[in-house]
């Protein structure tokens, strides 16, 4: 019986070890579509201040105009 019981106790734990890596699994792979999101809006980010900047000076030399 009580050989029984561990084995009944080591096949749940099993089942949940596979459902833990299961779980880091899909984990990783929501943490590398935020990276890539976090790139990209970055990358979106500074076009966006490059353009104001950009935008400013020609605002100043058309002024000087």
């Amino acid at each position: 019986m009580l050989n029984g019981r561990k084995l009944q106790a080591m096949q749940q734990e099993i089942q949940k070890t596979k459902l833990y890596k299961d779980t880091i699994r899909k984990q990783e792979k929501v943490i590398s579509r935020l990276e890539k999101l976090m790139e990209t809006t970055l990358k979106d980010t500074q076009k966006a201040r490059n353009a104001v900047i950009e935008m400013e000076k020609l605002k100043t030399e058309n002024g000087k105009l």
